[in-house]
């Protein structure tokens, strides 16, 4: 009874399990104590178990939810946020770019700097001239950095030795859309005869545009960039006639390609200037000496 209002209040009603009520409890007891084994005992109780029928129609949801997740990602479609990653170019054969001719070398003896790249590409033996790509980073480089007092485009290559004593060659002389599609045997095979052109020309400095063809000329893993500890011997007559000899010091940097997304045209430009601090040492007395210790300092690595 409610004391304020004198209303008969009526009491909830509070769900009961069927064992607890008196109709069940004698006759419970007495199939209980006739069971025979545990088993029969839970199988007997089992007919008395509270079901909670929310919590299965939850666990029947559940699990469609999870089908349906399934079925829309097995659906889903690559979206432009994710795109398909590019496959990786492979060798191919001579034949591919037959119709594409070799470049000729840009050279000349005792040149300050020999520019040695790993072969030409589709665009600059379309044109007939060196580092043609787009965006490859040489020519731009060579301007940025001093080595040039004026901008050059490719098709003034052939005056780079009158001009400024450069030279350019490559390791592999047959075109490709990618280094990638030289097969390992040609660009090994390729070494003895570069090797031959580099001494025979006798350059101060050979410049190999990119770390992946110094370590196949060198023979071994490049651990920095810039001027490294090697020298190449060689021996010439000079203008008089007298045998000379001379130790051709050997500089790595980036390759300069738009595909050498590595280095940014920023960095790149680093070891351009770089090259520039090595040439310039020629007029600091105790050269030739004055290159070689340069190589372990700071500034040159």
């Amino acid at each position: 009874m409610d004391f304020l209002t004198g209303a008969v209040l009526k009491k909830a009603h509070v769900p009961q399990n069927p064992l607890d009520q008196p109709a069940y409890k004698g006759l419970d007891i007495y199939l209980a104590l006739r069971m025979s084994s545990t088993n029969d005992f839970k199988l007997f109780l089992q007919k008395y178990a509270f079901k909670d029928e929310s919590a299965s129609i939850n666990a029947n949801n559940a699990e469609d939810k999870g089908k349906g997740r399934i079925a829309q990602s097995r659906n889903k479609k690559p979206t432009e946020e994710s795109p398909p990653k590019k496959a990786r170019i492979s060798f191919a054969p001579a034949e591919v770019y037959a119709h594409l001719n070799p470049l000729v070398d840009i050279i000349a003896e005792n040149l300050d700097i020999l520019f040695v790249g790993i072969n030409p590409g589709v665009k600059s033996a379309s044109s007939g001239h060196h580092f043609a790509g787009r965006n490859n980073a040489f020519w731009p480089g060579l301007y940025k950095s001093g080595l040039l007092k004026e901008p050059m485009t490719p098709q003034e290559d052939a005056s780079l030795p009158a001009k400024y004593n450069y030279g350019i060659t490559n390791l592999v002389q047959r075109p490709s859309r990618s280094s990638s599609e030289l097969s390992k045997e040609e660009v090994k095979d390729a070494v003895p005869s570069l090797l031959e052109k580099i001494k025979k020309y006798h350059p101060t400095i050979v410049c190999f545009i990119g770390k992946g063809i110094f370590e196949i000329f060198a023979g071994r893993k490049c651990t920095k960039l810039g001027l490294q500890p090697e020298k190449i011997p060689c021996e010439f007559l000079d203008s008089h006639n007298s045998l000379r000899t001379k130790e051709i010091f050997v500089f790595a940097m980036p390759s300069t390609s738009a595909r050498t997304s590595t280095y940014q045209f920023k960095d790149k430009l680093k070891y351009f200037i770089k090259l520039k601090d090595l040439l310039d040492l020629e007029n600091v007395p105790g050269y030739p000496e004055t290159i070689q210790d340069s190589c372990d300092q700071p500034n040159l690595k």
